[in-house]
């Protein structure tokens, strides 16, 4: 286990991360939003972004609150990922984006109990 130094600079770096690859997808959106469709030439780039937002998303914080406040982010970096996959069930095709939505899937499913633990410790 990491000392509490370590586990602030872990974090830190972490949320660091988190902020470069939104820049990143940011310069894909349009008015403000993620984008409707990607061009299938960075179909893999940008959910490579945005899987790896949802999962540092799942590892920051260093209270119980700030936790289930990141992890609530990260549920919904992964649900956005799965609502396009709805959209485009094309993308399923490439084998890459297919193992990444089935983690995805897995995610959407593991991360609701998690919070629900995680806000069950905070009212203890």
């Amino acid at each position: 286990q990491p000392d509490q130094k370590t586990l602030i600079k872990l974090n830190e770096l972490a949320k660091q991360v988190v902020n470069f690859y939104m820049v990143f997808k940011k310069t894909y959106y349009k008015d403000g939003k993620p984008p409707v469709e990607l061009p299938p030439e960075d179909l893999q780039w940008y959910l490579t972004a945005q899987f790896s937002v949802g999962r540092m998303l799942t590892r920051v914080g260093l209270s119980v609150d700030e936790r289930v406040q990141h992890m609530v982010l990260g549920l919904r970096e992964y649900q956005w990922v799965a609502d396009y996959a709805k959209r485009h069930p094309h993308i399923r095709q490439d084998p890459v984006v297919n193992q990444e939505l089935q983690l995805c899937e897995e995610m959407l499913q593991m991360l609701p109990q998690n919070i629900a633990r995680c806000n069950a410790m905070r009212q203890r």
